[in-house]
């Protein structure tokens, strides 16, 4: 409920419709290496089993935010990953 007051707030529903759609476009469209989103979010890969599958980039490839938070919540970390 608070949530929905808030978005009112904002602008109409077609509004928010539209800049949730940027925000989540511009998320996947984001690339960067592990090592700099770990850099960015202070977080420190100890054990990069999320990169241990068969269809699992390089470490040194750019990927998204997205793919990177599915990785790293199966590899071991240092820091917080509720970002």
């Amino acid at each position: 409920m608070l949530y929905s007051n808030i978005a009112l707030k904002i602008g109409k529903k077609g509004e928010r419709k539209e800049m949730i759609e940027k925000v989540v476009s511009a998320s996947q469209e984001v690339k960067k290496t592990p090592k700099e989103w770990c850099a960015e979010l202070g977080l420190t890969i100890v054990s990069p089993d999320g990169w241990r599958t068969s269809t699992a980039p390089s470490m040194d490839k750019p990927i998204s935010l997205d793919e990177f938070r599915t990785r790293a919540y199966y590899s071991t970390i240092i820091g917080n990953l509720n970002f």
